[in-house]
């Protein structure tokens, strides 16, 4: 297996107008949040400094991220990350984990890193999928926070099954009223591996999506956006807001460039994951 080099990155700063690799200077004030999905983080990734390092860099950026793809069977990865973002910012961070989910003996856990300054759990739940919809059940969390104007709102992630894509993304529909039900409140973001692109979820299945056809709901990652790493140009990874307050404050989503942003080879970026993160800021 390859190894990263040593690197000595710096993140760009605001005055450099790179799009998807920079957050600009009026940002400061509003809720930085960012899905993604790190391809396989188990044992072999958390023990492999230079890539815990790009992962912990990346994640130190924003408010409030949803880490999909932890696989392992005890909690030793979960608690390496956890130590490594806080070790690299003074205990910033704190952490919220799903059950291990998934129909096959491969199963995988949701991770919602959040800055304790900035926001705060109230609530969380796991999805009773009683009707066996999603691989992987949404776990949704509640959280308040004095940084957005939405101050209170509910996250529900999803890493779909490439194969049932299509089906899975529909019943999100569900998953997110039930929460509404549940808290009483509007204001929400579905985020993650959809996999509503490409070969999973084929143009001809718009018109009839239950998400993509509700009024409610506002996509923020473009169809023609790429989140995947390599040759494929798929916008695999998606944000999707509801709730008048998130829908008029939910801005600048795009696709975060890691390799372009920490000068990684094609080798070294697959090393890391083979998705790109995805951010948005809620002001």
């Amino acid at each position: 297996m390859l190894g990263l080099k040593t690197l000595t990155h710096t993140f760009v700063t605001a005055s450099i107008a790179l799009g998807s690799m920079t957050w600009a200077a009026d940002a400061s004030a509003a809720l930085k949040v960012a899905s993604w999905n790190v391809q396989l983080l188990g044992s072999s990734k958390a023990q492999n400094a230079n890539v815990m390092k790009v992962i912990v860099d990346t994640v130190k950026q924003y408010d409030l991220v949803l880490v999909q793809g932890l696989r392992d069977t005890t909690d030793a990865t979960v608690t390496t990350l956890v130590n490594q973002v806080n070790a690299a910012t003074g205990n910033a961070y704190g952490s919220l984990v799903s059950n291990r989910l998934g129909r096959t003996s491969s199963k995988e856990q949701y991770i919602y890193l959040y800055k304790k300054s900035a926001l705060k759990v109230v609530d969380s739940y796991q999805y009773a999928d009683a009707d066996d919809l999603f691989e992987r059940e949404p776990f949704v969390a509640r959280f308040k926070t004095t940084k957005a104007t939405a101050k209170d709102l509910f996250v529900v992630p999803l890493h779909a099954s490439p194969e049932s894509a299509v089906n899975e993304v529909g019943a999100l529909v569900k998953v997110y009223d039930d929460a509404v039900k549940r808290w009483t409140i509007k204001d929400g973001v579905i985020m993650g591996t959809l996999n509503a692109a490409c070969s999973y979820f084929a143009k001809k299945h718009w018109p009839s999506n239950p998400l993509r056809t509700d009024r409610r709901f506002s996509w923020l990652i473009g169809d023609d956006t790429n989140t995947t790493v390599g040759k494929l140009n798929c916008a695999y990874d998606r944000a999707v807001v509801a709730g008048d307050k998130m829908r008029a404050n939910a801005v600048r989503a795009r696709a975060v460039y890691l390799d372009q942003m920490f000068s990684l080879t094609p080798d070294q970026m697959r090393l890391v994951s083979d998705h790109y993160p995805i951010e948005f800021v809620i002001n």
